[in-house]
């Protein structure tokens, strides 16, 4: 069909298309809504405990099987790769459009019209998949620059607009059925930044939008390539929708939930569908928990919480980027380390690959995949459909299997481990890559395990040994809650706290929030923790924090036993130099259980012209942990 013709068709076909959506049903139980932010590039913000819908026995099963994948392949592929994230002289990934404010027309001649990958191969990037030991994949179909990576109505789209011709998703599905891989897409339903409608695009010169606006667009366009999506590509296995803006009202969310689950009952779709809705819970990118967070479990229903990191250096595709090929501080040890860890709390990890223009997947980023494949083919066990730790804050991941715990060591100096909180009697314990099953020395007195390892522990296991221990019966398992030292005082690191946003993340290199991954823009934002105050008194309380020049507007307080101090950040020499605050007193009338929480009152924004300090960390607040020092 001719572009201009398809042109007509779409218009037909989304006016009556809109009509229709007036008859479709909803079929989920809702939550109420609560006010999204203005295209927030992580997440919106939900928290864990958000009922976001009823599952139907099609939707427990796709759960179920997502919670036993563990990990998928993500892929952002688009126009923008032809340019490499290059425009005069700013430099990105697939928010280049925006980042230089390119005009619509400039972007389409530049990236979208010439993009032609000639060397994509379905055939290779699911076989990749399958060597990476990952159960299913997410592509781009639209991403924010509004061009679909699939044969849509809409002619702004690769078959009809580009020169390459083809419908690569609909290559990649079959090869998906044919391999036994779930098929699942990206789509960017607010952020369209080629239609004046969307959302996200105000350099354009563009009348300002507004809802009516809007809906204009979502019903014209998001909602017929959504309805196209679940009625082309049959079985789907998720829509992974983001960056929900202002103007994803409870309706259009709930007619577009609504629309795949009449096609397609057990089709996944995450939170950043927006407002609070979803089937799981997506975390900040990159975002990395402190704790084991079971919070969306239903009852029989195992509901992971997902997140999602990159092996490319960035999101999309770029040419200023060095690839991991050439790069050996990013080695496969760093992913498969970043796999058990998320596993160990309950979460699943969605690992994304960036294709260059031509559709090749760069060397780097395959042989981190296949090293990881290779890494999960011996200790699958451990992963696969295994729960998280029995420990909520252990001090390495620990997963586990009916009868089995699965230690998960780095490699280092002092062969021997010591894990603290497990009373239950250890019958033995090996290595999952031995297969003779050699017993470890093993000492286990009260509630600490000491386990002694070989010198050859680590001998092709990409630097992550995993040691088995096997046991019967139930778990039993130490109280948890903080406990004050013998002086008094009572140490709270953010390792052994919980959030109480998705929104937030935990940068396990500084034991911190990170810095990344979590900007402290939102008020609201709170970290908790349990704790017991054995002697009543007063206590000084003390935040380790960093806060680098250039930021302004942050503040912070400190809520325990119907209590509060408040606090300016101190500024230090940048975002990794920690120092202690004195924050003030807060009293304890009596012993007993606590939940002390810091919560963000205003953001850390960063003044123009200093996003990054000297350090190359974002300038953001960041906190280490929080001390309660008993006044004697």
């Amino acid at each position: 069909m001719q572009t201009h013709q398809k042109i007509e068709a779409h218009k037909a076909s989304a006016s009556a298309y809109a009509k229709l959506l007036l008859c479709v049903s909803l079929t989920v139980t809702l939550p109420a809504f609560a006010d999204t932010k203005l295209f927030n590039e992580t997440t919106d913000g939900s928290d864990f405990k958000r009922q976001a819908v009823t599952y139907s026995p099609e939707l427990i099963q796709s759960i179920k099987q997502l919670y036993h994948d563990k990990i998928g392949m993500f892929i952002h592929w688009g126009p923008y790769a032809q340019i490499g994230g290059v425009w005069e002289e700013t430099k990105g990934a697939e928010w280049i459009m925006r980042n230089a404010k390119i005009p619509v027309a400039e972007y389409e001649a530049a990236a979208a019209k010439p993009f032609n990958p000639k060397a994509f191969n379905a055939e290779e990037w699911i076989t990749l998949c399958k060597d990476a030991g990952m159960g299913f994949i997410v592509i781009t179909s639209k991403h924010h620059d509004g061009f679909a990576m699939f044969d849509s109505k809409h002619p702004y789209n690769i078959t009809d607009f580009g020169e390459f011709g083809r419908d690569p998703l609909a290559e990649l599905h079959t090869e998906c059925q044919q391999h036994g891989i779930r098929f699942g897409v990206y789509y960017s339903q607010s952020q369209d930044w080629h239609e004046e409608g969307g959302g996200g695009n105000g350099w354009q010169g563009w009348p300002k939008l507004n809802q009516e606006r809007f809906e204009n667009y979502y019903h014209e366009k998001a909602l017929l390539q959504v309805e196209e999506l679940v009625t082309r590509f049959d079985p789907l296995y998720m829509i992974w929708f983001d960056t929900p803006g202002q103007f994803m009202s409870p309706e259009i969310i709930e007619t577009t939930m609504a629309l795949v689950n009449a096609h397609q009952p057990h089709v996944l779709m995450n939170s950043r569908i927006g407002g609070g809705y979803g089937h799981f819970q997506s975390a900040a990118d990159h975002g990395l928990m402190p704790y084991v967070n079971t919070s969306g479990w239903r009852d029989g229903v195992k509901v992971p919480w997902q997140t999602h990191s990159t092996v490319a250096g960035s999101w999309g595709y770029t040419s200023h980027k060095m690839d991991l090929h050439d790069n050996p501080n990013r080695s496969a040890n760093n992913y498969i380390y970043e796999l058990v860890d998320i596993v160990s709390k309950g979460g699943v990890l969605l690992l994304n690959v960036a294709p260059n223009e031509l559709g090749e997947i760069p060397i780097g980023q395959a042989n981190v995949l296949r090293r990881l494949g290779q890494w999960l083919k011996v200790n699958g066990e451990a992963v696969y459909g295994a729960d998280p730790s029995p420990l909520r804050n252990p001090d390495l991941p620990i997963t586990r299997q009916p009868g089995k715990l699965f230690f998960h060591v780095k490699e280092q100096v002092e062969l021997s481990i010591l894990i603290k909180g497990i009373s239950t009697l250890i019958k033995q314990c090996y290595l999952l890559n031995d297969p003779k099953k050699a017993s470890l020395p093993l000492k286990h007195h009260g509630d600490e395990i000491r386990i002694s390892l070989p010198k050859n522990a680590f001998d092709g296991a990409q630097g992550l040994a995993v040691i088995v221990a096997e046991y019967e019966g139930n778990l039993t398992i130490t109280d948890e809650t903080l406990t004050p030292n013998i002086d008094g005082q009572i140490k709270l690191p953010v390792s052994k706290s919980r959030f109480n946003k998705m929104n937030m993340s935990y940068d396990s290199k500084f034991g911190s929030t990170h810095k990344i991954a979590m900007p402290w823009d939102q008020g609201g934002n709170t970290i908790i923790w349990d704790i017991r105050i054995n002697q009543a008194g007063e206590y000084k309380v003390l935040s380790h924090q960093a806060f680098a020049p250039g930021l302004e507007g942050a503040r912070y307080k400190i809520r325990v036993d119907h209590q509060q101090l408040e606090a300016d950040p101190v500024v230090t020499q940048h975002g990794r130099d920690f120092t202690y605050v004195d924050i003030g007193m807060v009293r304890f009338d009596q012993p007993g259980d606590y939940e002390l929480q810091l919560m963000m009152l205003d953001g850390a924004r960063a003044v123009k012209g200093a996003s990054k300090d000297s350090s190359g960390y974002h300038r953001e607040f960041s906190l280490q942990s929080v001390e309660l020092h008993l006044d004697k």
